[in-house]
């Protein structure tokens, strides 16, 4: 017979801190926000080693207390998280968007049963689209050697990763919302495709 053991109780301490350094990280999004739009004007290139360690500890703190901040009794303030973590992805250092997905496939381990409603379907979806929009051709782009617009400002390597799935983990975030959204999946592509008439958007 298998045997399930009862939750190990967490320490206090251990309580406690989980709730200081929550506080403490969600401190950051103005940070953040504030390097992509700076990013976009094309002045973000000093932040790119700031937003990198930020994301790091970001996504190593949603691995490790994935259990709290995903759970189905969370509440505002680890909602708020998620949404943090999740705003990484469509961040224009696309850097960061490879570096969130071993935490998106973490979270995709925990039983949807034990899961908060914002860590099933909905969040899923935002990373489907927002992993479309990371590798579509910015407006004006011809190629990498003569673009226009705004794609002076995108990291060709990291751009790549993204859309040709050279990273696994691009492909397996796909595939893992494939099946929890199933026919979700297909209309929102479908309605992509039918709402967006640039040749950057469809192909």
């Amino acid at each position: 017979f298998l045997v399930e053991p009862e939750p190990f109780p967490r320490p206090p301490e251990r309580e406690a801190s989980y709730w200081i350094v929550l506080e403490g990280l969600l401190t950051t999004r103005p940070l953040l926000e504030a390097t992509a739009a700076a990013v976009r004007d094309g002045n973000g290139g000093e932040y790119e080693e700031t937003c990198h360690k930020l994301c790091l500890l970001l996504t190593d703190f949603l691995v490790l207390e994935r259990d709290l901040l995903c759970r189905k009794e969370a509440g505002q303030r680890e909602a708020q998280y998620i949404d943090l973590v999740a705003s990484l992805c469509a961040h224009p250092i696309r850097k960061l968007t490879l570096l969130t997905l071993d935490a998106w496939l973490n979270v995709a381990d925990m039983p949807l049963s034990e899961r908060s409603p914002i860590c099933q379907k909905p969040l899923f979806t935002r990373l489907l689209l927002t992993i479309v929009d990371q590798c579509t051709y910015p407006p004006g782009f011809t190629t990498w050697e003569e673009s226009e617009g705004d794609c002076s400002g995108v990291d060709e390597d990291s751009f790549r990763d993204i859309r040709e799935g050279s990273v696994d983990n691009v492909k397996d975030v796909l595939v893992t919302s494939f099946f929890l959204l199933k026919h979700d999946y297909i209309h929102l592509v479908l309605n992509r495709l039918n709402t967006h008439s640039s040749w950057q958007h469809l192909e």
